[in-house]
Parts: structure tokens; sequence; C-alpha cells
């Protein structure tokens, strides 16, 4: 019946004029006819039913070989799928030639890769594979599906050698990796006289490091460098907060003591600390120094001027990735008298305990501290929050001197008790204050036993004040009795002891204090005694000769 035809061709709305109809049905059993008769499809065929889209007339031909591919069309959606599906096809095909002649493919997705018609065995862990192997080409070479199968069965197979050689990264032995196995992977340069060190590099490497042609080709080129002019490629950063502008060197550690300069390039820090060098190449132990450059303390907001901050390693290798930080500098000095293997093991330990509740030595100079917020890592937070605690013990003093002093401290292995509450008091104070409530419930102990931080904790909870004083506060011009003027904005019965920040140097203040001498303002921290702990506060007193002094109340605010 006619219902039956129009259900067949996919035209089941009954209320479909006639001639409509007729020329949807002739659609199909034109296009059946041609493939029937192995005739040329003509773009008159398709325009005739004045129901299919996006004819594109210089793809004409290949709509016809692909319905020829398909044997017979049974629906009028079948044709335009058809078409869309050309039409995709070529204009991948011409992005990929563009790719190819412009050396470059980062733009093309796997998802578009599987658009172009007729491709086999793609594998999407391949895609940086395909990328590689036609940004090396020129258009011409992959301009047809036929080219770029055999671009891609050929990444395929190189990649089951690549993965190989994974492999033998992850067993740390390349013993049977030879220069015909590298030169049998399409697209990889090698030199066949450099075999050792290619085995060596990979053995040094993680399996990840060598996993794809990209990262393989780059271990090859630093293999072959290295032949020409033996050198590591050594990153990191350096970190107070980030420290910009200064210049990083290794020296070998010989006999007990920082020797030879091992610096091939020198490494400069840029605005987030980061920094890249080369070092020549060595067993022994080494010492990085990180000099000069500045920073903006976290505690106070100044910019201070970094001296050196050093890091002690009982090791080095090539793409090593090394954090220089107070706490490096704190376990420097600690290992000072003995910095042998042994020894400086034995001081990033220390340190790793102290400030990162860490049992993992290394963990001091290869964790990389994050930015405070809720998306960090629990090592990476931990190591921000201890430079937190740290900045506002030092209340705007030169880091030396700070390092210097913890030090010292840690001589018996153990910070001073109240140094040690301080830290975990003034870290958690400083991280509510700037609105961080969540994070200062996970800082470090600073070696505090369980007793000892819940003390702390009943003294924070006793008096959650986030700040006794204001960031500046005004005072008369003239000679004043600050621990007494102090002490009124703080509890009843507190201790308060304040010490001026003098160049570098925190003195402790006894007597009066003449702000005359201060118009720019004086940088002060202020230690109140808590119930036995001691509360950090670092201001600016800016004297004015008609100081402005507000008082408030305030109800109704939890938290």
């Amino acid at each position: 019946t006619f219902a039956d035809l129009l259900t067949q061709n996919g035209m089941e709305d009954s209320s479909l004029a006639l001639d409509y109809v007729a020329s949807l049905i002739y659609a199909v059993d034109d296009i059946n006819t041609l493939i029937a008769n192995n005739e040329e499809l003509t773009e008159s065929v398709l325009v005739a039913s004045g129901q299919l889209a996006n004819i594109v007339t210089d793809n004409v031909a290949q709509y016809g070989a692909e319905f020829t591919r398909l044997g017979r069309v049974n629906r009028v959606a079948e044709i335009q799928a058809v078409i869309d599906e050309v039409n995709t096809h070529v204009t991948v095909l011409a992005q990929i030639v563009g790719y190819a002649d412009n050396n470059g493919t980062t733009g093309l997705s796997f998802t578009d890769l599987d658009k172009v018609m007729g491709l086999s065995g793609l594998n999407a862990n391949n895609h940086i594979y395909y990328q590689t192997l036609i940004a090396a080409e020129v258009g011409s070479n992959v301009d047809t599906s036929t080219k770029l199968q055999t671009l891609i069965d050929s990444a395929n197979a190189s990649q089951f050698q690549i993965d190989t050689i994974s492999q033998y990264a992850a067993n740390n032995n390349a013993d049977t990796l030879t220069i015909a196995m590298l030169q049998g992977i399409t697209g990889l340069t090698v030199d066949s006289n450099n075999l050792a060190h290619y085995q060596a590099f990979i053995v040094e490497s993680d399996a990840q490091d060598v996993g794809d042609i990209v990262k393989l080709q780059t271990l090859i080129n630093d293999a072959d460098a290295f032949v020409l002019d033996p050198q590591w490629t050594v990153t990191g950063q350096a970190v107070a907060n980030n420290i910009s502008g200064a210049s990083v060197r290794v020296f070998a550690i010989e006999a007990g003591t920082k020797g030879t300069d091992v610096t091939h390039t020198v490494g400069t820090t840029d605005v987030n600390g980061a920094f890249s060098m080369a070092i020549v190449p060595t067993s022994l132990p080494v010492m990085m120094e990180i000099t000069g450059g500045s920073y903006v303390d976290e505690a106070t907001g100044m910019t201070l001027n970094n001296s050196t901050l050093t890091a002690v390693l009982p090791e080095i290798a090539r793409r090593d990735v090394v954090t220089v930080s107070p706490l490096t500098d704190i376990a420097a000095k600690v290992a000072a008298t003995d910095l042998t293997v042994a020894g400086i093991n034995a001081a990033n330990a220390l340190i790793a305990s102290t400030f990162l509740d860490s049992a993992n030595a290394d963990d001091v100079f290869a964790i990389a501290p994050v930015d405070m917020n809720a998306t960090g890592l629990g090592l990476e937070q931990h190591y921000r929050s201890a430079l937190i605690g740290l900045s506002v013990l030092g209340g705007g003093e030169a880091l030396i001197n700070i390092t210097q002093d913890l030090a010292t401290d840690l001589a018996d292995s153990a910070l001073d008790a109240n140094t040690a509450k301080a830290l975990y008091l003034n870290t958690q104070t400083w991280l509510r204050r700037h609105g961080m409530t969540d994070l200062a419930l996970n800082v470090p102990t600073f070696g505090l036993d369980s007793a000892a931080q819940q003390a702390v904790d009943t003294v924070i909870a006793n008096d959650p004040t986030l700040a006794y004083f204001p960031e500046i506060l005004q005072t008369n011009t003239g000679s004043l009795d600050l621990t007494t003027l102090l002490s009124g904005y703080v509890p009843a019965g507190s201790n308060v002891s304040v010490s001026v920040l003098e160049g570098d140097s925190l003195t402790a203040l006894t007597g009066s204090f003449d702000t005359s001498l201060y118009s720019s303002g004086a940088q002060v921290q202020i230690s109140i005694d808590v119930d036995g702990v001691s509360r950090l506060e670092t201001i600016t007193l800016q004297p004015s000769a008609t100081p402005v002094s507000i008082t408030s109340t305030l109800g109704d605010i939890n938290n």
C-alpha cells in the first residue's frame, strides 16, 4: 500500500503532499539506481528533492563514493547523514593538511581526527604520537585517508616499542635496548653512537617520562646534548613567599664542606620563584644556594630582600626538582657541622618532622608549597602554613636571622616548647584572620605532643579574638610608653612586650619610644602572653599630631 511505501522510506507522516513524498522517494530510488548501475552521482540528483541541506559541489564525488561503499540507502535521513559526514571529513582533512604545512598540531583533537572517514585502529592513548607525526609531514603527505592510515598504523606500531622502553625505565634496566629498536620508532631521531647514554638516561627516568614520542625524543635530545657538553638540567622554586630575581648556584659538598661550584648555567628565579639551571654531573652531596632577589612577606605585607637561602641534598640527578626555602635553610644550618650524607639526611628529617609532620626527609626540598586555598594537598599546604608561621614569628626580620635562631634552637633536636607553641598558635590565628578558618584546623604541630597542642587549642577557644590591634595604629608624636599604651587593648593581666624593626632586625623595646624619629611610621612586633602562649602581631605605628580614636561596640557576631 502507499502507507507501506511511506513507512519503508522513513516518511510516516500521511499528511505530506504527494509531490513532496514523491520527490523524496525519487531521491532514494535515484541514488540506489546509480549505485546498482555503478554510475556517477550528480549534484542534480541531490538537489532535486529540495529537502537535502549542506550540499557542497566539490564534495559530490565523495558523497557518491560513500553511497557506493554503503551499497544502498533506505531513507532520506541516511542520505543527509552521508552528506554531513563527508562535509566534516573534508573539513577536518583540510585542517590536517594545514597543520602539517605549518608544523603544528596542537589544535587537532582526537575527536576531530576520528571524524576522518575510512580511518581504523585509532587509539586515543596515541593521540600525541599522531599529532607529532602529522606536524613532521608536509600537507601533501596527509591529504587523504589512505595516507593518514599509513601514518596511524606506523604510530600504533611504534608506540608498542615506546611502551617497551617505558617498561625498561620502570624496571631500572635498559640493557636490552638496541639502536635498531630506537631507529624502528617512526619520527624518532637518534645517534647510533650514543646508545650507552640512552640506556643510562632511561634507567634514571620514571616510566611516564618516556611514555610517548615527545617525551622519548626529549630524553634522546638530552642524552645527545650531554655527550657534547655533560650537564644536568635542574628546576625548582625559591620560596619564602615567592622569591623573584634571585640567582641559583649549586656546589658539591667535598670532605664535609662546601666545595666545587658545579653550576654549569646559573639559574634566575622568575616572579613565581621558579628557576631552571644546568649543573655539571656529580655523585656527591650538594648545596644549592639562592642569593639575592626579593619577596612579599606574608605576615607584614612588606617587600623584603633575600640574602642567601640554602638547601643541602644527599644527592642530585638530572631533571630533579628542588624547593629552596627557609625550611631547607634551617636544615642546612642544622647540618653545618656534619655535611655527610647521613648528617644531611638527619637534618632534613628533623625539619620534615618538626615543620611538616612528615617522616620523609626529602619532603623538605622535594615538596613545593601551594597557595593557601581549599584545593591544595596536605603536605603542600603544611609547607605553606609552616612558612606563614615563620613569617609571623619573624615580624619583618631578615630570613637569615629567623632561620639561624631556629637552627640554634634545634641543636637538641627539638624546638623550645614556647617557640613551638607560638608557631602553632600564631599560624592558626593568621589563617583565621585572613578568612581561612578551615585550613587553620590542619596546621603543622611544630613538634608539639598532643597534650601541648590541646593546651594551645584551648587558649584559642577561650579567646577567639582575631587581632587585638589594627594593622596601622595612629599615635601621638613624641615619647610614649608603648607597653602601657598597648596594654589597654588586650585582656587584663596579659603581659605585653614590644620589639621595633630596625633595618633587618627586631630590637626589644625597653623604656619609652620616641615616635618622632619615625615620621613614615614604625614597624613593631607586639607579643601578648595569653595563658602562657605568645600571641604575635606586627603593626605599623603612625605618629600624628592629631591621632584619630574610634570606639565601636559590636554585638550578635558569631565566629
